[in-house]
């Protein structure tokens, strides 16, 4: 049985809140998605507290949603919402506080409702002394049971290390199924470069993958590029095919 398996059935065994920590594009929200649906054809009661307001997919965007799931799916979307919270902004930065009273609201709406698993998605949003103090402050209010973190170089560690005992702890790093890489200018304005034109170290950060054991796909991400698509697809597949040789 491997870890995800293994993580599933000692969730199921010892049900309660879950939440799913991570950066972005993580896989929380895959993840949170299959462990409800693993709940509910176990015969659980399971709920999905949608708390990533910028990528909704319980409920509009702008806010926190609930949704009861009666069968499994294969995207959270394909679940109604059966309640929503109204934080106001697409950034969590933005609106943390309201974030947190909203996802722990919606908990609490769950629980009256005799849900034995809720599984919380929440937002990317973890590195950084405002994001460890407010991720932290969330999950003492929420109180869960279990947290589900994955991560690629230790991001939610600082995280982790704040946590309340009592909460079971679960990583799956060894899980992460694809990366998507970008460069960006030194401005962090939000243009996707082609890989040397920006401030991104690559050569440290195909170490760093290397170093976890991933031998997946990697996808670059150019934006915007509209006049020459191809040329600025070939040129990025030239340097970073010439950075992974001499690494």
């Amino acid at each position: 049985m491997d870890l995800w398996r293994r993580t599933v059935e000692a969730i199921l065994d010892d049900p309660g809140v879950v939440i799913m920590l991570g950066p972005v594009d993580a896989g929380k929200t895959t993840l949170a998605t299959a462990m409800a649906s693993r709940a509910v054809r176990a015969r659980r009661r399971a709920a999905v507290v949608d708390a990533d307001p910028g990528q909704s997919e319980v409920g509009p965007p702008t806010t926190v949603g609930l949704a009861v799931p009666r069968h499994p799916a294969r995207r959270m979307d394909e679940w109604g919402a059966t309640a929503a919270f109204f934080v106001g902004d697409t950034s969590p930065q933005h609106v943390s506080r309201y974030l947190v009273e909203g996802t722990v609201r919606l908990v609490a709406r769950a629980r009256e409702r005799e849900v034995q698993v809720i599984v919380v998605d929440t937002t990317g949003w973890v590195e950084g002394d405002a994001a460890v103090a407010a991720k932290v402050h969330k999950i003492r209010r929420i109180d869960p049971r279990h947290v589900v973190a994955l991560q690629r170089r230790g991001e939610v560690e600082p995280i982790l290390e704040r946590l309340p005992r009592g909460i079971a702890v679960h990583r799956l790093a060894p899980y992460i199924r694809h990366f998507h890489l970008e460069d960006i200018a030194a401005t962090r304005v939000h243009h996707h470069l082609v890989p040397g034109e920006g401030a991104i170290d690559f050569a440290a950060t195909f170490q760093a993958i290397r170093a976890i054991g991933y031998k997946g796909w990697i996808t670059i991400e150019l934006y915007p590029y509209v006049d020459d698509p191809d040329a600025a697809a070939r040129t990025a597949l030239e340097r970073v095919t010439g950075i992974l040789s001499r690494n």
